[in-house]
C-alpha cells in the first residue's frame, strides 16, 4: 500500500476511534442518569438498597472496537512514516 493509502487509513482508523469512544461515553452517561432517576423516583430501592449504575454491555464492545481501530490507525502511520519505503510498485527486477 501507498504512503498516501496508509496515512488516510490512519486517518480513517482514528475517526472511527473518537466515534467508538464517544458512543461510550453516552451510553455510560445515558445508563447513570437512568439509574439514578430510578432511584429518585423510588423504583430502585425495591429489593432493599439503591442501585449502581454499571458499564452498559455496549460501552464494552465500543470500547473494545476503539482500542482496535485507535491500534490501527497508530500501525498505519508507523508503516506510513517508515523510512526507506517508497510510493512505487516493486518492479519486477528486469530494470
Amino acid at each position: 500500500m501507498s504512503k498516501q493509502g496508509l496515512r488516510l487509513t490512519s486517518i480513517i482508523s482514528f475517526i472511527v476511534c473518537a466515534v467508538l469512544l464517544f458512543v461510550a461515553l453516552e451510553r455510560c452517561s445515558t445508563n447513570a442518569s437512568n439509574v439514578e432517576a430510578l432511584n429518585e423516583s423510588g423504583f430502585g430501592s425495591v429489593f432493599g438498597e439503591e442501585l449502581e449504575p454499571a458499564t452498559p454491555t455496549a460501552a464494552k464492545y465500543a470500547l473494545f472496537f476503539a482500542f482496535l481501530a485507535a491500534g490501527a490507525g497508530v500501525t498505519c502511520l508507523i508503516l506510513a512514516n517508515k523510512p526507506g519505503s517508497n510510493d512505487q510498485t516493486p518492479s519486477d527486477g528486469s530494470d
